[in-house]
């Protein structure tokens, strides 16, 4: 796997949030991981660093707090199901509001997926400066605006959200109209991991560069010192 593979890969697992019941069976912890081995690769720590960062606080999300309701015909309203409290109608699953110290992880590792794909932005910007042509700067330039639709599109609108909702709690699932913003943020998601995944090959992508040591000075022993 091409280091930026599974950046691509990683970003994947943290953006996009898939929940049957209360358990993420996407783990962000393990798209960290993937992130974090990349970082490692391209020798770059402050990404390793962040990537550790987001990990650790993503453990708080791996499992959210639920309940499940039914609606009841005869109140016309929705009812919270308890052992002693089923009515054998369909039941729906619902997230509590995440508070506390579960929020203040959320924010963390929201947090540090933006400084995640931007740092990574500047390294890949350094590195390709040996190998600089038309293409490497199409590829760059194509980061660059993936890397900042994932800041725009997926990181602010969840930063903002989960601020604004310190008080009664932060919702892990978003209502229309929420909804359409929380799916143009997975969208940007998506088409980062694509176009990251589309340069993992390239040589300034997949090794470290480094400097070719000046050519040896062959001492000709038949020329007289003067």
């Amino acid at each position: 796997m091409k280091p930026l593979h599974a950046v691509a890969g990683g970003v994947l697992l943290v953006g996009i949030d898939f929940r049957t019941t209360s358990l993420d069976l996407l783990p962000d912890v393990v798209g960290w991981l993937l992130i974090t081995w990349a970082a490692v690769r391209l020798a770059t720590p402050l990404l390793a660093l962040v990537a550790g960062i987001g990990a650790v606080a993503s453990v708080a999300t791996l499992s959210l707090p639920h309940h499940f309701v039914q609606f009841d015909p005869s109140t016309d309203q929705m009812v919270v199901v308890t052992p002693d409290n089923d009515l054998g109608y369909a039941t729906f699953l619902e997230f509590d509001p995440v508070t506390g110290w579960r929020l203040g992880a959320f924010v963390v590792s929201t947090f540090a997926l933006g400084v995640a794909v931007v740092s990574l932005l500047v390294h890949l910007r350094s590195r390709a400066h040996a190998f600089a042509g038309p293409e490497v700067d199409r590829s760059l330039h194509r980061i660059r605006a993936a890397s900042w639709a994932v800041v725009v599109c997926w990181v602010a609108p969840r930063l903002v959200a989960a601020v604004l909702s310190v008080d009664d709690g932060y919702a892990p699932v978003w209502h229309d109209p929420a909804a359409r913003v929380a799916l143009a943020g997975v969208v940007a998601v998506v088409a980062f991991a694509v176009v990251v995944g589309r340069d993992a090959r390239e040589p300034w992508a997949r090794r470290l560069v480094r400097q070719a040591p000046p050519p040896a000075v062959v001492h000709d022993e038949t020329v007289a010192d003067e």
